[in-house]
């Protein structure tokens, strides 16, 4: 209960700083600045992130308020990346129970290519709560460090994420 807790407290802070953030940008002279888009970026098709080998596949480019990488067909290692929801909110898609370190997966690509940027958002925005028939990969947080999880066939897993940098 302690850990739903502080989930809860970590996404009320991120909705917290995404509307003062928000706010600001509609305030006076920047709102000239918030209409402006920006293409996104593909990652490199190879990227070492945590000892295993993140790949990325084409792209089809999107418009973004803010500086975006994308990774398409991602896999880690050849497999797909588990995708989940909370408890509660899918009846089938929920083996990871909405938990992942898909920001931290985001802030390590963005480093691997020497982006200076903070990291405003990981959004997966293609994924499936399909079966799938491969065992599949999600990334976890221990007390020390990150580490990948081998995970079994079953329902939920990624296609595309994105990381958007936050604006200057």
């Amino acid at each position: 209960m302690n850990w739903l807790c502080h989930k809860f407290v970590i996404s009320t802070s991120v909705i917290f700083l995404f509307l003062y953030e928000f706010s600001e940008e509609l305030s006076g002279d920047s709102q000239k600045e918030f209409n402006q888009r920006f293409p996104d970026k593909p990652f490199p098709n190879h990227n070492l992130i945590y000892e295993r080998n993140v790949t990325c596949g084409e792209h089809s480019s999107g418009s973004f308020p803010s500086l975006t990488w994308t990774c398409a067909d991602v896999k880690v290692n050849n497999l797909r990346m588990a995708y989940g929801l909370y408890e509660g909110i899918d009846t089938k898609c929920t083996e990871t129970k909405g938990f992942d370190e898909l920001a931290e997966l985001c802030r390590q690509m963005m480093r691997s290519i020497e982006v200076k940027r903070t990291l405003w958002a990981a959004i997966v925005s293609n994924a499936s709560c399909d079966f799938h028939n491969e065992n599949r990969v999600l990334l976890n947080r221990t007390r020390e460090n990150f580490v990948w999880h081998d995970m079994p066939s079953g329902f939920g897993w990624i296609h595309t994420i994105q990381c958007m940098a936050m604006r200057t």
